[in-house]
C-alpha cells in the first residue's frame, strides 16, 4: 500500500480502527480512544459498532470521555475536546482549529481521522445528515491517511454490511487513486464478505482503472456472490475492452455468473465477432439446456449489439452474425 508521511503502520491500523465507536464520537474528542492500545478480541470495526448500536437501543448512547486520558500527552484531551465541540456544532473557528489539531503530529493526525470516521458513519446511522457530509468533506481532505484506515477495515471483515457499504462509499468519493490500495487489500482479504466490500467499492467506482482487477476478480475462484459483484463491475464500465472478461464469464460453473455476464455484455458495446459468436452460442445453448434466464440475456445483448431483434429466424440472425468482421 502506498505511503506517506501521514500514513499509518499495519499494528497502529489494526489497533485504532478496533476502537472506532459512533456514538462516543457525537459526544466527546474520542482523543483518548485513538491513543489507547485495544485488545484484539473486542472484534472488528463492523462488530463494535453492530454491538454499539444494539447497546444504544437498549438505554442509548454512554460515552466514556475518561478512559484512557493519562495516556495522552499533557493538554491534549481538553484541547481536543474543546476543538471537536467546534466541529460538531459547525462553529466558523473549526477549519483553524482543525489545522492546528493536525498540526500536533501523526498521532493528533490520527485522532483526528479516527473521530471523523466515526461522525461519518454515526451521523448516518443516527439519521444526521449535516454530521455525515461535513465529516465526509473532511475526511477528504485527508483522503491518503482515510484511506489506509478504510481499506484495512474493509480487509478485516465483520459482521455490519451497513458500515462496510458506507465506508466503500466514502472509497469511492475519494476516488480511483484508492484503487491501488484496494487491489492491495483485496489480495490480503480471506473472508468473503471482505471480498465482496472490496469489490463493491471498486464497482461503485465505475472507472476504468479497475478494470484490470476486476477482470481477474470476475474470472477468478472467488465466491460467486463476490465474482457477481466483479461482473457488474465490468459491465458498469460500458467499455469493450471488459467484454473479453466477460465473455470468459459465459463459461462460468455458476449460472448466476453466466446469466450477469451475458447481461452486461450488451453494455460494453463491444461489436466485435468474438462478442456476438459468443452471445448467440451461448443463448442456444441455453436454450437446449432449459436455461431460459441465461437464454434471454444472452439474447436481449445480441440484439442491442446487433441493432435488431430477429425473434426466432434463426437464418436472420447468422446471417447478421456473418456480416461482421
Amino acid at each position: 500500500m502506498p505511503r506517506s508521511p501521514w500514513s499509518v503502520s499495519p499494528r497502529f491500523v489494526v489497533l485504532s480502527v478496533l476502537v472506532i465507536g459512533i456514538l462516543s464520537a457525537c459526544e466527546s474528542s474520542g482523543a483518548e480512544r485513538g491513543a489507547r492500545e485495544s485488545d484484539a478480541s473486542q472484534g472488528s470495526l463492523f462488530d463494535r459498532l453492530e454491538a454499539e448500536r444494539e447497546a444504544r437501543a437498549r438505554r442509548g448512547p454512554a460515552p466514556d470521555t475518561q478512559a484512557g486520558a493519562s495516556e495522552l500527552p499533557a493538554g491534549w484531551k481538553d484541547r481536543f475536546d474543546r476543538t471537536w465541540r467546534l466541529f460538531l456544532d459547525g462553529d466558523a473557528g473549526w477549519p483553524a482549529a482543525r489545522d492546528e489539531w493536525a498540526r500536533q503530529g501523526p498521532q493528533a493526525k490520527n485522532i483526528l481521522i479516527e473521530n471523523l470516521l466515526r461522525a461519518y458513519v454515526g451521523g448516518r446511522d443516527l439519521a444526521n445528515g449535516s454530521l455525515h457530509f461535513r465529516a465526509k468533506e473532511e475526511l477528504g481532505r485527508e483522503r491518503t491517511i482515510a484511506t489506509a484506515y478504510v481499506v484495512e477495515a474493509l480487509r478485516a471483515a465483520g459482521g455490519d454490511s451497513v458500515v462496510r457499504n458506507l465506508l466503500g462509499e466514502l472509497l469511492v468519493y475519494f476516488g480511483d487513486d484508492t484503487v491501488p490500495a484496494i487491489q492491495t487489500a483485496y489480495a490480503d482479504a480471506e473472508d468473503t464478505r471482505a471480498q465482496q466490500s472490496l469489490a463493491r467499492t471498486l464497482k461503485l467506482m465505475k472507472s476504468a482503472r479497475a478494470l484490470p482487477v476486476l477482470s481477474e476478480i470476475a474470472t477468478g475462484n472467488e465466491d460467486f456472490v463476490v465474482r457477481l459483484e466483479a461482473v457488474e463491475g465490468l459491465g458498469r464500465l460500458a467499455d469493450p475492452r471488459a467484454a473479453a472478461p466477460l465473455r470468459q464469464c459465459l463459461g462460468d460453473r455458476d449460472p448466476s455468473i453466466r446469466k450477469f455476464a451475458a447481461g452486461w455484455l450488451g453494455g460494453t458495446n463491444d461489436r466485435s465477432r468474438a462478442t456476438v459468436d459468443a452471445l448467440y452460442s451461448t443463448w442456444t445453448s441455453a436454450q437446449a439446456d432449459g436455461e431460459p434466464e441465461i437464454a434471454a440475456a444472452s439474447r436481449k445483448s445480441l440484439a442491442h449489439l446487433l441493432g435488431r431483434d430477429y425473434g426466432s429466424n434463426t437464418g436472420a440472425w447468422r446471417a447478421a452474425i456473418a456480416e461482421i468482421r
